[in-house]
């Protein structure tokens, strides 16, 4: 089982398309250099019309499994401060000694998202503070050269781009 460090993957339903594409991208697609991952078109684009195999769909679509738990289990908590479905009873409402609380919620209060990395420098040692900055240095470099910037003229390059021949890959 894969146990990725630092920041949690990206949502494949919610959240920035493109930047969802370059991490499964990254993970999936074999490169070398960058611009082995992504030429002229979008992030989208390239993802769109990469090929992938049965296992990297079935790993792709388990990564989004975390998330949908997640929001199962806010889902369940917002009927059950509404009322709904009175019937249905958690586990931790079932517990003899009412004073004894078998799921202590005041360390979710204080520490909401435990699986992400403190944001503030303070609060983070010396590895966390190398990978926040080498991060930061990551996502400058990819601003200044254009490639976390978003297309507006998709459509355009689209239309223009006809190649001179279509090979495949063992042709190449």
């Amino acid at each position: 089982v894969p146990n990725f460090l630092g920041a949690t993957l990206p949502r494949c339903d919610q959240g920035d398309r493109e930047y969802y594409c370059c991490a499964m991208l990254t993970l999936f697609k074999p490169w070398r250099t960058g611009k082995e991952l992504k030429q002229c078109e979008t992030w989208d684009q390239t993802f769109a019309s990469q090929f992938f195999s049965e296992r990297q769909l079935q790993l792709m679509n388990n990564f989004n499994i975390k998330y949908e738990c997640l929001d199962a289990c806010d889902d369940f908590c917002a009927q059950m401060k509404k009322g709904v479905d009175s019937d249905i009873v958690g586990s931790w409402l079932q517990y003899d000694n009412e004073s004894e609380d078998p799921i202590d919620n005041s360390k979710n209060e204080m520490y909401p998202e435990l699986d992400e990395p403190p944001e503030s420098p303070l609060q983070c040692g010396e590895r966390q503070k190398r990978r926040l900055k080498e991060a930061a240095e990551i996502n400058a470099i990819l601003s200044r050269i254009g490639w976390i910037n978003p297309c507006n003229n998709v459509s355009d390059i689209i239309s223009s781009f006809k190649p001179d021949r279509i090979l495949s890959g063992s042709q190449w």
